[in-house]
């Protein structure tokens, strides 16, 4: 469930964004939650990171570790 202050960072997000000629997401999920709970009318180009998440090392709690071992 979204909250109001979860909704008006959206909106807060998406005015700065409807004031530029486009702008740019990371992923189609990120553009529409602009588009829908932001009020996005820019255009919206879905420009992905590029990283290949299988490529970087396993995550732990404790910190990066190698998949190699020690």
């Amino acid at each position: 469930m979204k909250t109001a202050l979860s909704r008006q960072g959206w909106r807060l997000t998406a005015a700065f964004a409807n004031k530029c000629d486009a702008c740019p997401s990371p992923s189609q999920h990120l553009a529409q939650i602009l588009i829908d709970d932001g009020g996005l009318t820019a255009p919206c180009m879905v420009l992905p990171n590029g990283l290949d998440s299988t490529l970087l090392p396993q995550c732990s709690r404790r910190g990066l570790t190698d998949p190699q071992g020690p």
